[in-house]
């Protein structure tokens, strides 16, 4: 498929999948707005983050994610199929170490940011979409909870 500056498809790769991109930050719907007017196909949609993450992220068919913890963490609980694409800029090494400790999971795949490019992230999309759900991984993802539990528990029996 054709590429317009910035990166972007200027046709649906496969027209049977909806893209959904989620903007962040400060000036996210500015952002949002902007990508938007650039890009204007129907099989995109670019909208500002919003509080209704979880069951958008919960209902795609698969997710094309940076992989950070909270998004991780949110991923690992769904059945949800994902490429993760940690952040490696600044020297920054967390995102690629919980990227790579995740891929050894089915349904979830790992790439570089800088080897990515439209025809990377669609062949991506595609491949995870048509697979099958994955099961969600069994984590304990109530660490703070069960962490003042634990202390919880060591200061009656100091105090006893």
């Amino acid at each position: 498929d054709p590429v317009a500056p910035g990166g972007c498809p200027t046709r649906a790769p496969v027209p049977a999948l909806h893209w959904r991109l989620r903007v962040g930050g400060a000036d996210a719907a500015a952002v949002a707005a902007a990508l938007s007017a650039r890009h204007p196909v129907p099989w995109l949609t670019v909208e500002p983050a919003a509080a209704d993450w979880h069951g958008r992220l919960a209902s795609a068919r698969a997710a094309i994610t940076l992989a950070g913890y909270n998004t991780v963490a949110d991923l690992a609980a769904l059945d949800v199929p994902a490429l993760l694409v940690p952040d490696e800029t600044g020297g920054e090494r967390e995102q690629a170490i919980r990227a790579r400790l995740f891929a050894r999971w089915p349904g979830i795949e790992t790439a570089a940011l800088d080897t990515l490019d439209a025809a990377a992230l669609a062949a991506a999309a595609h491949r995870l979409a048509a697979g099958p759900r994955r099961a969600p991984l069994p984590l304990a993802l109530d660490g703070a909870a069960e962490s003042a539990r634990r202390l919880m528990g060591l200061v009656r029996n100091s105090a006893a």
